[in-house]
């Protein structure tokens, strides 16, 4: 199974361990509540990080989930939303869709 991912677009705002980002989403279903694990930095660095997926909004809707190649402003939370950049991409490790 592939993994979930997303690539950043924009980082909307970020504030108290939380940020809102506009996303693509690249592989998988990503899903509210999921832990989104690895933060690949457009440089190709990488940083193990737990972020949550606390909501999904599309066309001015909270969703449940979202899957490619949709886009949509997910807001995050975790201690490392001070990392977060455009072009970057999140992944969460694999599981069943």
């Amino acid at each position: 199974m592939a993994d979930h991912r997303v690539e950043i677009i924009t980082v909307e705002d970020v504030s108290d361990n939380r940020a809102h980002c506009v996303v693509r989403c690249l592989e998988g279903t990503v899903r509210v509540g999921e832990v989104l694990t690895v933060l690949e930095l457009a440089d190709g660095t990488r940083h193990d990080v737990s972020l949550t997926v606390a909501q999904i909004m599309r066309y001015g809707k909270p969703m449940t989930w979202f899957d490619p190649p949709h886009g949509a402003l997910l807001e995050l939370s975790g201690a490392a939303v001070g990392l977060l950049a455009e072009r970057s991409c999140l992944v969460a490790p694999s599981s069943a869709d």
